[in-house]
């Protein structure tokens, strides 16, 4: 569904114009909703990752500090090549407040931490290698992650954006914004329709189930149980320095 296709089933659900409920309200609400499918996602599903992707940046001698790319979500694996030979080892996540030792300077770093078993510590928009790298390398450092998802508005990308969710669960968003309007007008009958196809009607000790988020939730948790017919291969290579 594109946004446009979302749209018009907001009036269809709401029985409104533009007039009415505003394209900037409209925008607002459904990706609030379309925030929470992607959590909803991220916290459902299996080896099989939602919208993933892999970067890779060079290594600069000296250089403790790297970028993460503008989209990252969840870092999924870090990867590292101290010396060029294409030998990858698995950078480990690690709090620098539990070390033990100094590490105000790369030298009081490097003499704590050895490149056979490499660390990383996150900040905000970045993350810092134990130990710093004393080479310029290539591609050395080598991200995997679950991408953010660009929010669909009808300026940035017209009415033609469209979600990246699978298509059976996109109408969430339009049934999510027309939810929304109905609690803000108390339009019952509105209410009731929305609740019940976003959450469905059996109630267990977990709540409801059987509706669109219960669904997707499903789908999402058990997609490597599909059968997978055949695959190509896809270059790329994105520097996020």
């Amino acid at each position: 569904m594109t946004l446009q296709n979302l749209y018009d089933d907001i009036d269809f659900q709401c029985n409104v114009t533009t007039a009415e409920y505003s394209p900037a309200d409209r925008d607002r609400n459904i990706n609030n909703w379309y925030n929470l499918c992607v959590a909803e996602i991220l916290d459902s599903m299996d080896d099989w990752d939602f919208h993933g992707e892999i970067a890779t940046a060079n290594l600069s001698a000296n250089q403790q500090e790297y970028i993460f790319p503008t989209d990252i979500l969840k870092i999924k694996r870090i990867e590292i090549d101290y010396d060029g030979d294409e030998a990858y080892g698995i950078v480990d996540l690690i709090d620098s407040a539990t070390i033990d030792s100094s590490i105000a300077t790369s030298a009081q770093i490097n003499n704590a931490f050895g490149t056979g078993d490499p660390k990383y510590d996150a900040y905000d928009e970045s993350l810092f290698l134990f130990p710093v790298p004393d080479t310029d390398i290539t591609n050395g450092l080598k991200l995997w992650y679950s991408k953010n998802v660009t929010q669909l508005t009808g300026t940035a990308g017209g009415l033609t954006a469209e979600p990246v969710i699978k298509k059976p669960f996109q109408k969430i968003l339009s049934l999510g914004a027309s939810l929304d309007y109905g609690r803000k007008y108390q339009i019952e009958e509105l209410i009731r329709n929305c609740e019940r196809e976003l959450y469905g009607r059996v109630a267990t000790r977990r709540g409801l189930i059987g509706g669109l988020i219960d669904k997707m939730k499903k789908f999402y948790s058990t997609r490597t149980k599909d059968a997978i017919l055949g695959f190509r291969t896809k270059y790329f290579d994105e520097n996020y320095k």
